[in-house]
């Protein structure tokens, strides 16, 4: 029952108008008080369309807000000097994988000439703007203690000419159209998904590969691609934690998620040794070790990492997802939170 809810944080309940809005005040008796939390009281508002929560957040009826716009409404919040941008990075990647059980995706010498023929900056800039930052290591970043940054353990860099020499050692042959294949790609139906599949499929064409996209809804994706290896090219998108260990279920033999059929013993044994090991450093070298494979055999072909972009009127100061705040408050503790007099 919410008639009488208690609570020691910071702040307490104040009132409650249902499908409206939610509202808590100070907590006089806070233990880290009494000058905090700054804030007299937060109201949530229930807002269930993004549009109508824009044009409250737009006409200053919000302070914060609560959902996640479209690629376009952000890319214009960045360059309108009221608002700061909060990025914050998860331990969730963009990839594209391959059924290597089937030719021509068994060659490395195609892995390779996709990985060459992908320019991820237009990629990003043209699709996943806000919501990619580009892959630099075959580990997510927020575990760079584990990542390979040597130079032979570095992601290809887009180049043309040398996709197409790779294209050219597959021994695959040109047809009338001027294609080495006909491929279909699959991927989720929800942004920023189908737009980089666009990007891709033109990207992809200019090296001699002809793409068709097939949208799936994420359950007849989990489906056909990660339960029935019914597929030929994929562009997923997936978490990797809270340890970098968890990325095992998408690359060791037989991982759930390894749906490119992947298999290479030696990856599997140092996957195991780095669970076993139990500081930084003595895990390191296991998956550095593990990044050079991953690189030298291309399973997958690594875009980037999944960022959310969070706009906040400056006015407002200590919000949770601050950068300044980060070791301070966790995602949605206001008790550091305070404003400007509008």
């Amino acid at each position: 029952s919410m008639q009488e809810p208690v609570g020691s944080g910071p702040f307490v309940y104040d009132n409650w108008t249902s499908g409206v809005s939610f509202s808590v005040k100070k907590n006089e008796n806070f233990y880290l008080g009494p000058d905090l939390p700054y804030l007299d009281g937060i109201t949530y508002s229930f807002i269930s369309d993004t549009d109508t929560a824009l044009q409250a957040f737009n006409n200053g009826e919000l302070d914060i807000l609560g959902v996640i716009p479209s690629d376009a409404v952000i890319t214009s919040l960045m360059d309108n000097q009221n608002y700061k941008m909060c990025t914050n990075m998860y331990a969730s990647r963009f990839y594209i994988g391959f059924n290597m059980e089937e030719k021509p995706f068994d060659d490395i010498n195609f892995r390779m000439a996709v990985a060459h023929g992908i320019d991820i900056d237009s990629l990003i800039e043209k699709a996943m703007k806000t919501s990619c930052v580009k892959a630099e290591t075959y580990l997510s970043p927020l575990f760079s203690w584990a990542c390979n940054k040597d130079e032979s353990a570095k992601i290809p860099e887009y180049n043309k000419d040398k996709a197409l020499e790779y294209m050219e050692a597959t021994g695959l042959k040109k047809d009338a159209d001027g294609y080495y294949c006909h491929i279909t790609m699959d991927t989720y139906n929800y942004e920023p998904f189908p737009s980089a599949a666009q990007v891709l499929k033109a990207q992809l064409a200019e090296i001699g590969i002809d793409v068709s996209i097939n949208m799936l809804e994420y359950a007849a994706w989990d489906e056909t691609v990660a339960q029935n290896h019914n597929f030929q090219m994929t562009v997923v998108g997936g978490y990797i934690g809270p340890d970098v260990s968890d990325v095992s279920d998408r690359i060791v033999t037989g991982g759930y998620f390894n749906f490119m059929g992947y298999s290479n013993p030696e990856l599997d044994k140092l996957m195991e040794e780095g669970m076993e090991a139990v500081t930084e450093e003595e895990r390191a070298p296991y998956y550095q070790k593990v990044c050079q494979i991953l690189r030298d055999d291309m399973p997958m072909i690594m875009i980037g990492e999944w960022v959310a972009y969070t706009p906040i009127p400056t006015y407002v100061h200590g919000f949770p997802l601050d950068e300044d705040m980060v070791d301070t408050a966790g995602t949605s503790d206001y008790t550091y939170t305070w404003m400007e007099s509008k």
